[in-house]
């Protein structure tokens, strides 16, 4: 909306506590839902990175489209780095994925190039979160996360009290991504130990739906954003105040909607069309229509069921077949921020499902890290 034309014109809250802050989680979460995605994508293909390439140039059209409306989004870039940087990484075992990610980002920082700088290094290390399991282990970790923050949150103010001595502004651009970083993971820290509170059954419910619809809420908040600001005046204007409360009804609105639309279906609409596009073929959307359909309807079939919740399914068939084993599934989607602007999804839980054999499981129904889903349905 070329609302200010650098940092230091928005409103000193704003500055401190809400630019640039929210983009290296949705960086991480996208790092972690890949990881998710591809252990599904293995289990499911004989070319699991053939899936990986669709879903990232459906990403990228997605991208350019919403690039004509409002430049500057993340999509685009988010397809790009994951063709180019998470791709190759795929073939590295989980600790090296770390190392690599530890090593892009102070590659990121060092080269002071803004925000997008430390895409490459997130999306790895949220690459290799997923592939060393740690969100998994997150219900385990809370003294972890209690010492994360608190480092976190001391970093920051050390940072914002150097970037207040006035360093040459070659520091400051450093400095400044150092406090996106340190504050970002103190935002992580401190949401992750809500969600645990009898605050958090609350958030999550509100925030849960909206999750598993992270694309078609990123998208549909720009479609949503753009010419309502340009309408109400907030193009080239300095109304900040105007600004935050278009965001926060689009956000509730968002969250209505995404509430009723998943008591319908199973998939957010672009979700849906995502997973489409990756799998090659056409997909059901899912909701209470299609489980009744599963039920009905016997084939043969094979397929691998996982996602959040704690589950166990056994289904045998007429022929041979049974699905049953523990997994788990964590997912995050696009706020850039993720997750999860974006929002966050997490999910972890157990719940395979296999089921194999004339008349055996109707479809395999996966939990595949879009933006924090996970049905936990297993043979079914």
């Amino acid at each position: 909306m070329e609302m200010f034309a650098f940092a230091g014109q928005l409103p000193t809250p704003l500055r401190l506590f809400f630019y640039g802050r929210f983009y290296p989680i949705f960086y991480l979460l996208f790092g972690v839902g890949f990881g998710i995605f591809l252990r599904s994508a293995m289990r499911r293909s004989e070319r699991p990175r053939l899936l990986l390439v669709r879903r990232f140039v459906a990403l990228a059209v997605l991208g350019g489209i919403l690039h004509l409306l409002q430049p500057g989004e993340v999509l685009l870039p988010f397809a790009i780095t994951g063709l180019l940087v998470l791709l190759p990484l795929s073939y590295l075992p989980g600790r090296a994925l770390f190392v690599a990610g530890v090593l892009l980002t102070v590659a990121g920082v060092l080269a002071g190039v803004g925000g997008l700088g430390l895409l490459p290094g997130l999306f790895a290390l949220g690459f290799a979160l997923a592939e060393l399991r740690v969100p998994e282990r997150l219900e385990e970790s809370r003294g972890r996360l209690v010492g994360f923050g608190v480092a976190a949150a001391v970093t920051a103010l050390l940072t914002y009290g150097l970037i207040m001595l006035g360093p040459p502004d070659i520091a400051q651009i450093r400095l400044g991504m150092i406090l996106s970083l340190a504050t970002a993971a103190c935002y992580t820290a401190g949401f992750l130990l809500l969600l645990r509170t009898r605050i958090g059954v609350a958030l999550s419910w509100v925030l849960a739906p909206m999750g598993r619809m992270a694309l078609t809420n990123y998208f549909g908040a720009a479609l949503l954003f753009v010419p309502i600001g340009t309408a109400i005046g907030l193009r080239d204007s300095s109304s900040w105040d105007l600004a935050v409360l278009l965001g926060v009804c689009i956000l509730v609105f968002q969250a209505a909607v995404s509430i009723v639309w998943l008591r319908m279906f199973g998939y957010g609409p672009l979700e849906w069309a995502w997973r489409c596009v990756t799998y090659w073929q056409w997909l059901p959307i899912g909701g209470a229509s299609t489980r009744a359909h599963a039920r009905t309807h016997t084939r043969a079939d094979t397929g691998t069921s996982t996602g959040s919740g704690t589950g166990a399914g056994i289904r045998p068939a007429p022929g041979t077949g049974a699905g049953t084993g523990p997994g788990a599934s964590a997912g995050t989607g696009p706020a850039p921020g993720s997750g999860a602007g974006p929002r966050i999804g997490t999910g972890t839980g157990t719940g395979i499902g296999i089921g194999a054999g004339e008349g055996g499981s109707e479809r395999a129904d996966e939990g595949d890290g879009d933006g924090g889903r996970g049905r936990g349905r297993a043979g079914a």
